[in-house]
């Protein structure tokens, strides 16, 4: 079932809610990021590995399903899930440089605790003329990251409070608690209306609640102050699957949705396949995107110690919702072993919602370094880009497949360049999979990462070139039972500034009943 986070804009419906080339749903904007924080103030001593957050994801997941055994081929199903993680982190003995050589970090650890419960029911049914379905789901998800700095007091020398000029940067404890409450119904019908004709409407109604620290304000420590903030939003949709003749494939849509803030838009779409021979289809899209402000990115306070700075993430009530113009044009097609795809996007977002460094600069009464940053939104961007693809089905059990993405994204403003995005991308795979019901499948992939722009102050950036190598083994049996293996990074590439913590080991079993 959908979780915190990942669930789809607006449910499992065909819809608009996350912009085609902004956002991913057609994989076009930001091809690959890591999230990092830019480099705080040098002048300390590290001693000392740090470890990866590493410990037990474990995941129940049980689906019961009643078949009425009709004449509409009724079903209902009821999915139960539970998520619990134990995740703990390690970080290295810090000191500052001569001649106090006082002690930053000691013996520093961190936990982490999630739990996440889902339940879900469904109704569905189909006859020759329809095929409805409506689904109801609630999720709740819980965070929680406790912090341990095992240094000494810093001293006090007269007018010179150490501890209170660096604890803030280097806490003895801090704390972090989120709570998520997610709600969702919807349905949707299709209408099978002659040979030409597949038309699919319907509707959704959604809650968010979140409380956490983070929405706080409070200062890096043991004690936070959690606040809370909901949003909700409904939203209908209706669209048609037009078969014009054997070659031409139309499909226009149009959505509605109405937000408890920041009230209702319409957002229409149509795309077009025109199937030139059996093995090439040409294909172009148009629609206008909306992406409401998160409840993060609205109401964010947080103070964090963080690396060598103390970041403040603040949000931003004044954000207006993002709209887009997006189109893009693409040739696709097989011949024999071989299959193949190159794309072109252009995407106009107006009040495209970014985080900036607003300000970097050391408190006057704590003497902290402070890295404040905050939501906002650029007036016009452009997003431009291409995407090239080409694989071959070597074997039925081998697949190699590469593929090179070029991103052009600027503030039309002021013409600078958009943080957060490499300018190219090129993955690289090689799959094998032997397709048995107690067979082994395994993937070896390769990222290499050309000029990822990472904010550096005001209107600074500084380039990143890197590359990454994964490898994942999986072997199934008849039992039911999957073990699951993989290694990430393994070169162990390691890069602070972008939150690339070097090598990690994923070990996971899976057992169906």
């Amino acid at each position: 079932m959908p979780g915190h986070g990942d669930m789809p804009g607006h449910g499992d419906m065909p819809g608009h809610g996350d912009m085609p080339g902004h956002g991913g749903m057609q994989g076009h904007g930001d091809m690959h990021g890591q999230g990092g924080m830019p480099p705080g103030p040098k002048g300390h001593i590290t001693d000392g590995e740090a470890s990866n957050m590493y410990g037990m994801h474990r995941r129940i997941h049980v689906t019961a399903v009643y078949d009425f055994e009709n004449k509409e081929h009724n079903k209902f199903r009821v999915d139960l899930g539970h998520m619990n993680d134990d995740f703990h982190a390690q970080y290295p003995y810090t000191t500052g440089l001569e001649p106090l050589r006082l002690v930053y970090n000691k013996d520093k650890e961190e936990w982490y605790h999630n739990t996440q419960n889902d339940i879900s029911a469904e109704y569905t049914g189909r006859t020759a003329a329809h095929d409805y379905q409506i689904r109801t789901y609630y999720t709740t998800l819980k965070k929680e990251s406790y912090l341990v700095n095992r240094r000494p007091l810093l001293p006090k020398f007269g007018p010179m409070d150490f501890e209170r000029m660096l604890g803030m940067m280097h806490p003895k404890v801090d704390v972090d608690a989120a709570d998520y409450h997610t709600w969702v119904v919807e349905g949707k019908n299709t209408r099978y209306i002659g040979n030409a004709h597949n038309v699919t409407y319907g509707g959704e109604y959604k809650n968010v609640f979140y409380e956490g620290t983070r929405l706080g304000g409070s200062q890096a420590g043991a004690q936070k102050v959690k606040k809370a903030h909901a949003v909700s939003s409904y939203a209908g949709f209706i669209e048609d699957l037009w078969q014009v003749n054997e070659k031409l494939l139309v499909v226009p849509s149009l959505r509605y949705e109405h937000n408890s803030r920041f009230g209702s838009v319409v957002t229409p779409k149509i795309g077009l396949t025109y199937e030139a021979t059996p093995h090439i289809r040409f294909k172009a899209n148009y629609g206008k995107g909306y992406k409401a402000p998160t409840i993060s990115e609205l109401y964010m306070n947080m103070n964090r110690a963080m690396g060598e700075s103390v970041v403040s993430i603040i949000g931003n009530p004044a954000l207006q919702p993002e709209h887009a113009n997006c189109y893009d044009v693409s040739v696709e097609g097989e011949d024999g072993k071989l299959f193949m795809k190159a794309t072109y996007f252009t995407n106009r977002v107006h009040n495209l919602i970014e985080s900036k460094m607003v300000a970097r600069y050391q408190d006057q009464a704590t003497h902290e370094n402070i890295m404040r940053i905050q939501y906002d939104n650029i007036g016009e961007a452009r997003i431009n880009g291409t995407e090239f693809m080409i694989g071959a089905h070597l074997t039925p059990a081998w697949t190699v497949k590469a593929q090179y993405n070029y991103l052009d994204a600027e503030d039309v403003g002021d013409g600078s360049r958009l943080s957060g995005r490499p300018e190219t991308a090129t993955t690289v795979q090689v799959r094998y999979d032997d397709r048995r019901a107690d067979g082994i499948a395994a993937v070896l992939s390769g990222r290499f990462i050309g000029n990822y722009g990472q904010a550096v102050g005001r209107g600074s950036i500084k380039n990143y070139s890197y590359h990454i190598w994964d490898i994942m083994m999986q072997k199934k049996w008849r039992s039911g039972v999957t073990l699951t293996f993989g290694i990430d990074n393994l070169a162990d590439m390691k890069n602070d500034n972008l939150a690339i913590g070097g090598r990690a080991w994923r070990l996971a079993g899976q057992w169906k009943l």
